[in-house]
């Protein structure tokens, strides 16, 4: 069973657990003295100092956010996020860049801050807003998603032909039949335009790159000492 350790002191609570044949994966600890003994007898289990900046993602990765704003994970800083300064700017919402990282939307606040990004006047009242809490969405569907709310917002447009074929596409019950296709999950606003049957075709002999489900094992058990 892998464990996260909050509020750790010098690691009691892991030392017993760690005999119970658990394995501890982090340990987040303010004062640095007591972090200072958990390096010695923990030297290769990642710290964190501060608890209100520790989150996860989706996935079940441990994130960790900086005084700067940067994000760090188990291994080290992220370069993941790269590109959300380019989502943002594209006109999707804070929360919209933040639901398709996995991420919390503070998070990925402070990550177009540090990055420089000129943020837009916050609305105040509705889903456009950008502390509105909504729902998550995970591995591949991520891009789906975010392609549905850049329809809703007018940063893309559907097309009636498809681009493979230059054919109309309309189902019986007149719904389009033209579907958003991603070469790249991790370039969700880079879409082309198919009909099902080229959609499908496609599909037989290609393999999109892009977002892919983590294989981090999931923390089982989190304990603590006094705050």
């Amino acid at each position: 069973m892998r464990v996260l350790d909050l509020f750790s002191g010098v690691g009691g609570f892991s030392l017993g657990l760690e005999r119970a044949g658990m394995e501890t994966v982090a340990f987040c600890e303010y004062d640095e003295k007591c972090r200072q003994v958990l390096k010695k007898h923990w030297p290769d289990v990642p710290q964190f100092s501060d608890v209100k900046n520790l989150t996860a993602d989706t996935d079940g990765n441990l994130l960790y956010t900086d005084e700067n704003g940067e994000v760090f994970d188990m291994v080290g800083k992220s370069n993941k996020y790269d590109g959300a300064v380019d989502l943002y700017q594209s006109g999707l919402s804070v929360g919209d860049c933040a639901e398709f990282y996995g991420i919390t939307r503070q998070a990925m606040h402070n990550i177009l801050k540090r990055r420089d990004c000129e943020f837009r006047p916050q609305h105040k009242y509705g889903a456009d807003n950008h502390f509105h809490r909504g729902g998550k969405s995970d591995g591949q569907r991520r891009a789906g998603h975010l392609v549905e709310k850049a329809i809703k917002k007018g940063i893309l447009s559907t097309k009636v032909l498809c681009e493979e074929c230059e054919k109309p596409k309309v189902f019986k019950n007149g719904r389009s039949g033209i579907q958003a296709h991603h070469d790249d999950y991790s370039k969700p606003l880079e879409v082309r335009w198919l009909c099902q049957e080229c959609h499908h075709e496609w599909h037989k002999t290609h393999k999109p790159k892009g977002v892919k489900v983590s294989a981090a094992k999931p923390i089982q058990l989190i304990c603590g000492g006094y705050p």
